[in-house]
């Protein structure tokens, strides 16, 4: 019988164990990048950054970045030369939201993403843990530097530093 109750607690253990598990991970956020064309700047901008947008109008996937550097050079050298210029997302979301997806490599072992499907963003938008917000933009002025990386500012966004390490965009008329 002490055996039967022994076993019992362990079992019992082992369940809150497993779902102190699983609550922590369904609240563990990560921080993704993504670079955007113009137009689907815009529409995340004005549906206050709710409900995330392919990477360009009519894309069939959203890519989405895991160092917030690929997104800029990507914005860079993607969207900007198709447009003149690009924006780049910022995403908190919740760890568990991605799940159904896998993380790829892309050209190289560190050049990582996610690529999520175009049908998938308004039911992934749900796992957010704030709006995404656009924090910066490239244009084609903005030059390449070995020592500072891309910079940050265009038209389509004036920033501001905030305080610490945060960047505010604001709307300009062109957009």
């Amino acid at each position: 019988m002490a055996w039967v109750a022994t076993k019992l607690r362990e079992i019992k253990r082992s369940i809150v164990t497993s779902e102190k598990t699983i609550a922590m991970q369904a609240h563990s956020v990560i921080k993704l990048w993504q670079a955007v064309s113009p137009p689907s700047a815009q529409t995340l901008m004005q549906n206050k950054g709710v409900c995330l947008q392919p990477s360009s109008n009519g894309d069939q996937f959203a890519l989405l970045k895991l160092t917030r550097g690929q997104a800029f050079y990507a914005a860079k050298a993607v969207w900007a030369r198709y447009f003149g210029q690009a924006a780049v997302v910022e995403i908190l979301m919740y760890r568990a939201a991605l799940t159904p997806f896998d993380v790829e490599t892309v050209a190289y072992d560190a050049h990582l993403e996610y690529r999520i499907p175009a049908l998938d963003l308004p039911r992934l938008s749900l796992g957010q843990v704030r709006s995404a917000r656009v924090i910066g933009s490239v244009g084609g002025s903005t030059q390449l530097s070995g020592s500072r990386g891309l910079t940050e500012q265009t038209s389509i966004a004036r920033l501001g530093r905030g305080l610490g390490s945060t960047v505010q965009a604001e709307l300009l008329p062109n957009l």
